[in-house]
């Protein structure tokens, strides 16, 4: 998905990636000015050695431009991601919960199955499992999302991965509201009783549509915006860690060297001087 997004959005794209691998060189650059003053860049112990080291310069540089450059694509895919965010949210209802949200009077409706399945459920679980298997058995699921847009490809990978937790959320939202509605709020999460979830779905039919609705979408929007900032996060920090450990290879390698090898080749280079002392 990122890469059809940076291929249909080439230009916003590329000055992105450009800009970050601009800040990539900098940053690359003023880590070797560092390194050489620390003298990391350095092992006078033996010629060739402190030859071959210099290649760490190129090295960081090239490292810097290509990682700060992932960055650049991972920034602006979640910068677009969030920009579509609502237009996949609006398929996702539209296709989903939208199908089943009719009026009272609608024998099809959710409400009018939350209303009989309120007077036969035993548990709040299985009165929660039987309102969301109704909205995702009527649910188009198989031709909802064939659209080739990026919105369209969103909608589909979530209702895929988070389908069952979204309507969950939704369910909860709506019992919420009809107890808020009924004056009796509650946290439908967090201690939602039997009498709770029966009176619940016998006030649904009081709700206003339009509330519902829009309630309903910021619900599903909250979910999506959220897993599109833990997976953007995590790919950016990820990056970002495999980069550092990369330019860190300088300083542990320094490291050895002092520790382990400086006086190896300096006995090697200077045996006389050895000898003597």
């Amino acid at each position: 998905m990122i890469s059809e997004l940076v291929m249909s959005h080439s230009i916003e794209a590329a000055s992105q990636i450009l800009k970050w691998e601009v800040i990539g060189i900098a940053v690359s650059i003023a880590l070797i000015i560092v390194f050489w003053k620390r003298n990391l860049l350095k092992r006078p112990a033996n010629k060739y050695y402190n030859w071959a080291v210099k290649l760490y310069i190129p090295m960081i540089l090239v490292v810097g431009f290509i990682f700060f450059g992932k960055i650049g694509v991972i920034k602006f895919a979640h910068k677009t991601l969030t920009k579509e965010n609502e237009a996949a949210v609006d398929m996702i209802y539209k296709n989903s919960l939208g199908r089943v949200l009719g009026s009272a009077d609608d024998e099809k409706s959710l409400i009018r199955y939350a209303e009989k399945i309120g007077t036969t459920v035993k548990t709040v679980e299985e009165g929660m499992d039987n309102l969301v298997y109704y909205i995702t058995f009527n649910s188009d699921s198989t031709s909802n999302f064939v659209e080739k847009t990026v919105a369209a490809q969103m909608a589909g990978y979530f209702w895929k991965t988070k389908g069952k937790e979204i309507v969950y959320s939704s369910v909860y939202y709506l019992l919420a509201m009809a107890l808020e509605k009924a004056h009796l709020p509650v946290d439908v999460e967090k201690e939602f009783t039997y009498e709770n979830f029966k009176l619940g779905v016998e006030k649904l039919k009081d709700l206003d549509a339009k509330e519902f609705e829009d309630g309903i979408k910021n619900t599903i929007g909250g979910k999506t915006q959220k897993f599109i900032d833990s997976k953007m996060n995590t790919m950016f920090y990820m990056t970002l860690l495999t980069w550092l450990l990369i330019v860190l290879i300088p300083v542990i390698e320094y490291w050895a060297y002092k520790m382990f090898f400086e006086k190896k080749l300096l006995a090697q280079t200077n045996p006389k001087d050895n000898m003597i002392q």
